[in-house]
């Protein structure tokens, strides 16, 4: 055994994986796909060890790390962030289909993948001071009523969670109230029944003048 190969080699190989570590966890995309991308390149996902089992792959195949190593040994990290955003939504298409028995089309993945990562780099890559400046709340005209929602889901617990609030003109809060939602797994479907809860919930308290604000991107695209 050459020695002295090994002792160069190892150090190499250790620099690289500290620097995929480094450049996962700088990704601009949400924290979900981070750990998404870290257990992938740790090849910790259920796939490869059952396909194995299974006889379908006869062999260890190119490993997810030494894919993402290439992105980072290139400094491409636009294409790295995209790549994982990509894994990771037909990784969720292929838990629907294997547990849910439902079947997501590829278009609806990827472009779910374009919109996360759109949505990302417009609201979250923002300067704290950038983004208190640009999305400061703004109170609603004299007379109108602004409702503001969220939602979240908690996959654990195969349940998700919607809030709103409501507040006047002058910045007062007039209303704060919270559900939990069962059979809810989609990002903007849990914010779209956030909004018609929140405006069922008003229009029974007599209140017509009404600005509703959200901060998903895509359910205010979809209902523009």
């Amino acid at each position: 055994m050459d020695l002295s190969r090994l002792e160069t080699s190892e150090p190499s190989t250790v620099r690289s994986q500290q620097n995929l570590w480094k450049a996962l966890w700088k990704m601009p995309v949400p924290n979900k796909i981070k750990v998404f991308a870290w257990r992938a390149c740790m090849d910790s996902l259920p796939s490869k060890a059952k396909l194995m089992q299974k006889q379908v792959l006869k062999d260890a195949c190119c490993s997810v790390s030494e894919l993402a190593m290439q992105f980072v040994a290139r400094k491409d990290m636009s294409n790295l962030a995209r790549f994982f955003c990509f894994a990771w939504d037909f990784w969720f298409r292929r838990n629907k289909l294997e547990f849910d028995h439902k079947i997501l089309s590829p278009s609806h993945v990827i472009s779910h993948s374009l919109g996360l990562l759109h949505s990302y780099k417009t609201v979250v890559v923002k300067t704290r001071m950038q983004a208190r400046t640009h999305f400061s709340w703004k109170a609603p005209p004299a007379g109108v009523l602004k409702l503001n929602i969220d939602g979240a889901i908690f996959s654990d617990a195969h349940k998700a969670g919607i809030g709103a609030i409501l507040g006047d003109s002058i910045g007062q809060v007039l209303m704060a109230v919270s559900k939990i939602e069962v059979d809810v797994e989609e990002p903007e479907t849990v914010e779209l029944l956030a909004v018609f809860r929140g405006m069922k919930l008003c229009v029974s308290m007599g209140i017509s003048a009404l600005v509703v604000e959200s901060d998903c991107l895509l359910l205010v695209q979809s209902l523009q």
